[in-house]
């Protein structure tokens, strides 16, 4: 009897032991990047002390989390090129909760550090820093790649700091949308994409009000500019993220979270992990409309310019603005007071 009961007492300590290893995995699985994390050390300007809330988290243990986000505009299955035609930086508070998302042209000069050795490249428009980082240019040899380089221009820059990056393509955008079932949109004014004089890409036409959009028809809407300035399309950009932001957030979407977990596994890069996800789904199941903001410059402060690039050969449209304002700015998104 007693060597049974021995045996028993061994099998169950090795069973607990076993549950305890298995449950450590998944959560360390579960806690891992799904890719390359930024570098912790991307040199710039130093940024003022940013204050962390003493309230507790509603969902996970972290505070505050910003994102950044590149929206790529290449057409492949992979990333092995791309500008970044669309950036964002996210700011989840999940304390309070609030998530602002800011927004900087692609359009601004701006310098971009650590690849002057190739070519001699030392400026160019912000959404050129994306590209020159992916590692198939082989001009930057930092962590996380297009993301990387993004993040530490910004940061150089802007003083911009970033925990995360999500980087999306076409492609994958299409696939996300899609997977949702589509999104509803609200446009205040119609929006033209038809081509001008007979000639050209047709992205269609959007009359002002409500529509449902699957993912090329959201992608379309996206890329519309050729007959606004890119300002204007932020704004319709704004207006997608709205509505994949109501769409996540309406209760049948639960089914599709491993359909979303799989397309974000196969056809985004980022580096947040699975729990960083699931937190933040939670917490934008505890917001309302009033919870999402937008930040974006005032358009006042953009002015039209050019510029010779000595990489491309030929005069850029840019917008010059002082630098001085967009610190300014950055500073008081990254610290919760603006907008």
């Amino acid at each position: 009897m007693s060597k049974k009961k021995s045996f028993f007492i061994v099998l169950s300590i090795c069973v607990i032991i076993g549950l305890v290893s298995i449950y450590f995995y998944f959560n360390a699985l579960l806690a891992k990047p799904l890719g390359p994390s930024l570098s912790g050390d991307l040199a710039g300007q130093p940024t003022s002390n940013i204050p962390i809330t003493q309230r507790p988290a509603l969902c996970g243990d972290t505070p505050v989390l910003t994102v950044l986000v590149a929206g790529i505009d290449y057409r492949g299955d992979n990333y092995l090129y791309g500008l970044s035609d669309v950036i964002r930086i996210v700011r989840v508070d999940f304390t309070e909760p609030k998530v602002t998302i800011f927004t900087l042209d692609r359009d601004i000069w701006v310098e971009i550090p650590g690849i002057e050795d190739h070519n001699g490249i030392t400026h160019g428009k912000l959404n050129q820093a994306y590209f020159y980082g992916v590692p198939s240019m082989g001009y930057y040899d930092g962590t996380a790649g297009g993301a990387g380089l993004l993040a530490k221009t910004l940061k150089w820059n802007f003083g911009l700091e970033v925990d995360n990056y999500v980087v999306v393509s076409m492609a994958a955008f299409v696939k996300a949308v899609d997977a949702l079932g589509g999104i509803d949109v609200y446009l205040p004014e119609p929006v033209d994409g038809t081509p001008l004089n007979g000639e050209g890409e047709g992205l269609g036409y959007f009359s002002a009000g409500t529509h449902h959009l699957n993912g090329t028809e959201a992608l379309n809407l996206a890329r519309i500019r050729e007959k606004y300035s890119s300002l204007i399309r932020i704004t319709n950009q704004d207006a997608i993220i709205k509505g994949l932001t109501d769409r996540i957030s309406s209760p049948d979407i639960i089914l599709k979270i491993p359909e979303l977990l799989q397309i974000l596994r196969d056809t985004v890069l980022t580096d947040l992990s699975p729990n960083q996800i699931n937190n933040m789904r939670c917490l934008i199941n505890k917001m309302d409309n009033t919870d999402l903001k937008f930040a974006e410059i005032p358009q006042s402060y953009y002015v039209q310019s050019s510029i010779y690039s000595p990489d491309m050969h030929k005069d850029l449209f840019i917008w010059d603005i002082d630098f001085d304002v967009i610190r300014s700015y950055v500073k008081e998104f990254q610290s919760g007071q603006w907008p």
